[in-house]
């Protein structure tokens, strides 16, 4: 899934999206929580390295 269509269906911008992927921003639980659901992976894998 790209960026683009995954900011679109979390509804946030595309930048935003991209700057909590680089670390540069922190993202509130709401939007990890919708990030999880739609990747359908557990909210804790987004913090593990890989």
């Amino acid at each position: 899934m790209t960026q683009a269509k995954l900011a679109e269906i979390i509804n946030i911008r595309q930048e935003s999206l991209s700057r909590i992927e680089l670390g540069r921003i922190n993202p509130s639980i709401a939007t990890l929580e919708k990030i999880s659901d739609v990747l359908e992976v557990p909210i804790s894998r987004l913090f593990k390295k890989n």
